[in-house]
């Protein structure tokens, strides 16, 4: 598999877990470094560049962004054992937004602070942080960095420090500076943080619009409760979960009585009517932590975290005088419902999530044997 396929299946990085963003941003910058040493490199084997660069200071630049991407390379390393410890961790973003502009603004004075092209790549190169992680600190590594720009650009009016010394001495238009420093003051700083209010707002557009779409694709187009699929994902999560921990998990499985005789006898519409009433009822009936989901026709599945057999019992009931209470109006009849519930529990042993289905199965089955509208719990 190529590097690209690698990178592509991963989804959009605006989604990744933010140690696997930051991993990335890691490699940016390693290769961004690497750009600049490679073309200061060239500079140096240049003879032509002589009479109008200094050469001691391109060899400082060179040594520079060599010192970068070794110690980018050495946060990379120090990030991949987090990345299987703890993905969803924040520190390493974090780390790498506030320390990404320090580079650029010695970067940028080597170029001279004052330069367009350097003011330019300071007021973009933060928005990357709104595209790669998710967290505040954005705003303020970019207002750091361009306190230290700003800062820079008071020392080199003044004369305190020399003004691009890459170039010499003596730059064209010096006498400029002052008003480089009061552009960068009055526009540039505003530019920026526009700049940026406005990256954030595409990016967190994009964001609500890919987690809605990612959203639907997980619900159940009727009902709006979770589909197989993704209810066979919360399984495995939650299978996970109560085996580390050692907590309960109990998983019921519902399935409407004498179903086929509604969609017969009244219509399909009048049978999606109940599918959409018995999904509230449910609903409605388990905590906030459970998970409802139509495993398919008129089949639910309801995942129980940290219940055991008695509370999934009383659960179970609670669902089935739910659905015996409330009839289903049509319209032009009311329909009684009822369920069968088949119940089984794991309590934190090696979890075999299909062996759990299945007695679970084996309960509901035996819930229609002894005459439906029932809750039976597997041995």
């Amino acid at each position: 598999m190529s590097l690209w396929r690698k990178l592509t299946a991963k989804g959009n990085p605006m989604f990744w877990p933010p140690v696997d963003g930051a991993l990335l941003a890691c490699v940016i910058i390693i290769a961004m470094n690497g750009f600049f040493l490679v073309t200061g490199m060239i500079g140096v084997l240049l003879p032509q560049l002589a009479p109008h660069v200094q050469i001691p200071v391109l060899h400082q630049m060179n040594l520079f962004a060599l010192a970068m991407m070794l110690f980018w390379g050495l946060l990379y390393l120090t990030f991949l054992p987090l990345r299987k410890r703890n993905p969803k961790s924040r520190l390493p973003g974090m780390i790498v937004t506030y320390m990404f502009g320090h580079p650029l603004v010695v970067l940028a004075y080597f170029n001279g602070v004052h330069a367009i092209v350097t003011g330019l790549l300071l007021a973009v190169t933060p928005a990357f942080g709104f595209v790669m992680f998710k967290n505040r600190h954005v705003m303020n590594a970019l207002l750091i960095t361009w306190a230290e720009i700003i800062m820079l650009g008071f020392a080199v009016s003044m004369g305190w420090v020399a003004d691009a010394p890459l170039f010499g001495d003596e730059p064209p238009n010096r006498f400029l500076a002052p008003m480089w420093l009061f552009m960068q003051v009055l526009i540039g700083f505003p530019v920026a943080i526009g700049f940026l209010m406005f990256t954030r707002y595409i990016v967190n557009a994009l964001r609500a619009r890919e987690l809605q779409v990612r959203e639907l694709s997980r619900r159940d187009a009727l009902t709006g409760s979770w589909n197989r699929g993704y209810l066979s994902e919360l399984m495995a999560r939650e299978a996970a979960v109560a085996e580390r921990t050692g907590q309960p998990l109990s998983l019921v499985i519902v399935d409407l009585d004498h179903f086929k005789c509604i969609n017969d006898d009244h219509g399909h519409s009048a049978g999606d009517q109940a599918l959409i009433q018995a999904t509230r009822c449910l609903a409605d009936s388990i905590r906030e932590v459970d998970h409802l989901g139509r495993y398919g026709g008129e089949e639910f599945v309801l995942l129980l975290p940290n219940c055991d057999t008695d509370n999934a019992r009383v659960i179970a009931e609670r669902c089935r005088e739910a659905l015996a209470n409330e009839p289903v109006d049509t319209g032009r009849v009311r329909l009684q419902l009822s369920a069968s519930f088949g119940v089984a529990t794991c309590h934190g042993e090696a979890l075999d999530i299909d062996e759990l289905f299945r007695r679970a199965d084996r309960a509901l089955y035996q819930a229609k044997d002894n005459g439906r509208n029932r809750v039976e719990v597997a041995g």
